[in-house]
């Protein structure tokens, strides 16, 4: 991709932002992995940029700090998104109608097939954009029967439909 395109807004920040693997709720630069404040992070970012942020799972102090960041991008007045690898992306109906509040918790995590750490974990970070605003929480996962066919027979055995 050019430098115009969007490849080149993501990567500098997936390559200066990453969060500490272990139970402490520390932002790192990626390229010295010396630690940054979440300020220094927002400060960064521009309007159509990607921030990827990682965490452990299930670990509190990893979600709050993704919300002082989120937080932080809309009182800079930035349209927030949130991408959540873990829901498939087929199921981005559901996601639009939990949202949009037309599906309540049980029925959204039943159509979405949710197990593994508890809801709660993650509730707020997926009601966190503003539908109003145009911002959307994405489904980003590629769906088990993907993945585990390509573990099996390789990239190459997927085809286009």
């Amino acid at each position: 991709m050019d430098k115009s395109g969007s490849l080149c807004r993501i990567l500098p920040f997936f390559l200066s932002v990453a969060v500490s693997l272990t139970g402490a709720a520390e932002l790192l630069d990626g390229r010295t992995l010396a630690p940054v404040s979440a300020g220094a992070v927002v400060q960064n970012v521009r309007p159509g940029s990607v921030l990827i942020l990682g965490e452990n799972h299930g670990i509190g102090s990893h979600r709050d700090q993704h919300m002082i960041l989120l937080n932080l991008l809309r009182e800079k007045g930035l349209k927030v998104s949130v991408g959540m690898e873990f829901i498939n992306y087929p199921d981005q109906i559901f996601l639009d109608q939990y949202t949009s509040r037309q599906l309540n918790d049980e029925q959204f995590l039943k159509l979405v097939n949710w197990s593994g750490f508890p809801f709660e974990f993650y509730k707020q970070q997926i009601l966190f954009p503003s539908t109003a605003a145009g911002e959307k929480a994405l489904a980003l996962n590629i769906p088990r029967t993907i993945t585990s066919k390509i573990a099996k027979t390789g990239l190459e055995s997927l085809t286009v439909t």
